[in-house]
């Protein structure tokens, strides 16, 4: 019984370790071209501060839809945005608190986290929006996939557990081979056995 049940938790954990990894290799492969993950047209990003509380949550990841020429903005929206933060460009995910069009029909935005006191210190324009949010989150997926996209993580969490349940299906694959085998065999010594003891009490009749 305590054997079914601990190799219940191993499965429920790989099946939930493969469906993690796949994920981030989804994303990180979507990501390649311009750093922005694109899944059948929606990004998801990893939420990793309380500033859109209690909308996103940290560890939330945060399901947006990738904005075109022909999408429309407008204030309240919850924006995924190109920005620069000490020096680093980031993605940053905050409502829009207001937008001006200027004279040269520049589109400026300015956005607000809105569990922030204050508005952002930088405005944004039109081309740094990358996806509108799609009021879809996975709460706590951030946390992991945060934590197996260090390399040693992944390799210990993600690709030592796949490969040990590879061993374990062929070592089972190559155990039911010998079986069928061996089981083939059996029958086919039966046969014989029964054949020559058919024989020997044919000669006797004779």
């Amino acid at each position: 019984m305590i054997k079914k049940i601990f190799k219940s938790l191993i499965d429920i954990f790989l099946v939930f370790v493969i469906i993690s990894a796949g994920i981030y290799a989804l994303i990180t492969f979507t990501s390649k071209k311009d750093g922005i993950p694109n899944i059948f047209g929606y990004s998801p990003f990893s939420i990793i501060t309380p500033s859109m509380k209690p909308v996103l949550n940290v560890g939330d990841i945060a399901i947006c839809k990738k904005i075109d020429s022909n999408t429309e903005l407008k204030k309240g929206d919850i924006i995924s945005f190109k920005t620069t933060i000490q020096g680093k460009n980031v993605i940053v995910t905050h409502r829009i608190e207001d937008i001006t069009t200027l004279e040269d029909n520049t589109v400026v935005i300015s956005t607000k986290g809105d569990n922030n006191e204050v508005s952002d210190a930088n405005t944004i324009t039109r081309d740094d929006v990358v996806a509108v949010y799609a009021n879809s989150k996975i709460p706590l997926l951030g946390y992991f996939l945060t934590f197996i996209s260090n390399k040693y993580v992944f390799l210990v969490l993600v690709i030592l557990p796949l490969a040990i349940l590879f061993i374990s299906e062929f070592v089972d694959l190559v155990k039911d081979l010998v079986e069928n085998a061996e089981l083939k065999q059996q029958e086919e010594e039966e046969k014989k056995k029964k054949k020559n003891s058919n024989n020997k009490d044919n000669k006797k009749k004779k």
